[in-house]
């Protein structure tokens, strides 16, 4: 029969052995917040224009002059057509497409938004 010490005992993963108070207290004393993540803008970019492309009747993302210059160059972004804004924690998208001719732009619209989010 083992004793109330040692049924209170945890194996830490390396072999040896913590008192489980002592375990609890230990993690209780951790911060909520241990770092940061930070993604660049221009992979939300990436992300979202793909997102975007998925949707049926977009037949591709309307772009800048410098961008169809740098497409025209060799250069393919797969942001393009996309604009994202980050303030603090809320990141804005405008989402730049064009759509197929006699599509219902509203349900696309809808459908875009969906993907994107």
């Amino acid at each position: 029969m083992k004793s109330d010490s040692e049924d209170k005992e945890l194996e830490t993963g390396t072999g040896e052995f913590v008192n489980a108070d002592d375990a609890a207290e230990a993690e209780e004393q951790l911060p909520d917040e241990i770092g940061d993540v930070k993604v660049a803008d221009e992979v939300i970019s990436i992300v979202a224009g793909l997102a975007a492309q998925e949707v049926n009747g977009v037949i591709g993302m309307s772009g800048s002059f410098a961008e169809g210059l740098n497409e025209f160059l060799g250069k393919k972004s797969f942001a393009k057509g996309v604009r994202i804004t980050v303030d603090g924690h809320v990141v804005t998208a405008a989402v730049y497409v064009n759509v197929e001719y006699g599509s219902c732009i509203p349900e696309i619209a809808l459908e875009i938004q969906e993907k994107v989010k």
